[in-house]
C-alpha cells in the first residue's frame, strides 16, 4: 500500500509541477520572448539545432520534453517547432552518451592509421 501512495503522490507532484511551469511560462510569454522563440524555432533546422543544444545541456530528454510541452501549452512554439526541438534533444542526449563511452585510444589509433595511409599515398 505504501508503494501505491508513493506513486500517486509522485504523479500528483509531477502534474502540479507541469501546471506551475505552464502557468509561469504564460506569464512570461510577452511579445519579446515570443519573438525570440519564434526566431529560434521558425526554421526546422534551427529548431533542431536548438533542441540539440538543449538536449546536451539538460542531459535528459524527458526534462526537455516536459519543458517543450509547457512551451507548447503556453503557445510559445508551434507543434512543428516543438517536434523539431524534441528530435534535436534526442540527438543531443545521444551525442552526450556517445562521447561518454567513446574510447579515446581507439580514435587515436584510427587517426594514426589514416595519417600513415595518407603519408604512404602521397609519394
Amino acid at each position: 500500500m505504501t508503494a501505491v501512495g508513493l506513486i500517486v503522490g509522485g504523479l500528483g507532484l509531477f502534474i502540479f509541477g507541469m501546471w506551475l511551469l505552464t502557468e509561469n511560462l504564460k506569464t512570461l510569454a510577452g511579445r519579446g520572448l515570443r519573438r525570440i522563440v519564434h526566431r529560434w524555432t521558425s526554421n526546422p533546422v534551427t529548431a533542431l539545432l536548438w533542441g540539440t543544444l538543449a538536449g546536451t545541456t539538460t542531459q535528459s530528454l524527458s526534462a526537455l520534453t516536459f519543458i517543450v510541452i509547457a512551451m507548447l501549452r503556453s503557445r510559445l512554439v508551434t507543434l512543428e517547432a516543438a517536434i523539431a526541438v524534441v528530435l534535436g534533444g534526442g540527438l543531443g542526449v545521444t551525442m552526450i552518451v556517445v562521447i561518454a563511452v567513446f574510447d579515446i585510444r581507439t580514435a587515436a589509433l584510427c587517426l594514426l592509421g589514416l595519417a600513415a595511409a595518407v603519408a604512404v599515398t602521397e609519394r
